[in-house]
């Protein structure tokens, strides 16, 4: 760590801390276990010199002032995002959120922490080997972008993925840089539209969309038309209404054939959840949904996997997968369950 954070140092470079944000006078950090809590009080003319020490960084070297309110960057690893009092209420505000190199997610991390069953793994790697497009919807801070990076690590080693956001959250280039991985960070000049425009020439096996917003989602169809499968991120709930979410981002939500399309090139939506128990911060995947469209081009979905802080269910793979999956020469043993966890 080259850049000096001063009083937030310490929580910067504690690896059990993921978050740290100042409202403009407490500081809060979000704990991988405790969850979210105050660790100390910060004087407005600090936290004003420290944002504008890391605007004017080499890394960042953004303008931060009266007329430009908002600062998004990224340093070492670390996503920044500043408002300017003039523009908030409350004073300055800092949010710094850690984006590990290394790989959260892990079959060894998820039995330790009862993550998911170890069977959610396999299913992971047969939507791999059958080219199936991903969607990982969740609320703010609950590891789908980790999650994201978790099954994209199982493609093969060379397979062509593209990244297209606006902060390279996921740094894969830096965790396999021998890899096919080409990385896009959008800007004035080169927005989602355009980017897009110049992924579809990189006949890309996996076209990666970090977050979709308004101005992506159509985007991330445009990519679906092509040759390419999709992962991408979406604030969500229900794993089941994932189809509603994306036609509700949309410009063309008027599009009847909009539902079917997306049951045609988007099969999976995986749900990881945060909740707070005994003091703790637990994760855990909630919900894996699966889309598809029946021989009268009826869109079907259902749930795949369902589980609570202490309850897990595996429901019964539908007939449609189990001919996806042999088609690929994928074996998946994955049978239904209803245990405790």
């Amino acid at each position: 760590m080259t850049f000096d954070f001063g009083l937030l140092q310490p929580y910067v470079l504690d690896e059990q801390i993921t978050d740290i944000d100042s409202n403009g006078s407490s500081v809060f950090v979000t704990h991988v276990h405790k969850g979210k809590y105050k660790v100390m009080q910060l004087e407005e003319h600090y936290l004003e010199g420290l944002i504008h020490r890391l605007s004017n960084s080499s890394a960042i070297n953004e303008q931060f002032n009266y007329e430009h309110p908002i600062l998004d960057g990224e340093i070492e690893g670390l996503r920044i995002h500043a408002t300017h009092r003039s523009f908030s209420t409350s004073g300055y505000t800092l949010s710094i959120r850690k984006n590990p190199i290394d790989l959260v997610i892990t079959p060894k991390m998820a039995k330790k922490t009862k993550y998911c069953l170890p069977v959610v793994f396999d299913f992971l790697q047969a939507c791999i080997k059958s080219k199936m497009s991903v969607i990982f919807g969740g609320e703010v801070g609950t590891g789908k972008t980790q999650l994201m990076k978790t099954m994209l690590s199982m493609c093969h080693e060379n397979a062509s993925i593209d990244f297209i956001s606006d902060i390279d959250e996921m740094r894969m280039l830096e965790l396999y840089p021998q890899r096919n991985i080409r990385q896009y960070i959008v800007n004035d000049i080169m927005n989602y539209t355009n980017t897009t425009a110049c992924i579809l020439r990189d006949n890309a096996d996996y076209v990666c969309f970090q977050e979709v917003r308004d101005e992506a989602v159509d985007d991330l169809f445009l990519v679906l038309s092509s040759s390419a499968r999709v992962c991408a991120t979406v604030h969500l709930k229900d794993a089941l209404l994932m189809p509603q979410r994306l036609i509700q981002l949309s410009q063309n939500k008027n599009d009847h054939h909009l539902l079917s399309t997306i049951h045609d090139y988007i099969q999976v939506c995986i749900t990881p959840c945060k909740e707070l128990s005994g003091g703790k911060m637990k994760r855990y995947i909630g919900q894996i949904a699966l889309f598809w469209n029946d021989e009268q081009r009826q869109p079907q979905k259902t749930l795949l996997y369902q589980q609570t802080l202490n309850h897990v269910r595996c429901f019964k793979l539908p007939d449609y997968f189990k001919e996806v999956f042999k088609a690929n020469h994928v074996s998946l043993d994955w049978r239904e369950i209803d245990e405790e966890f």
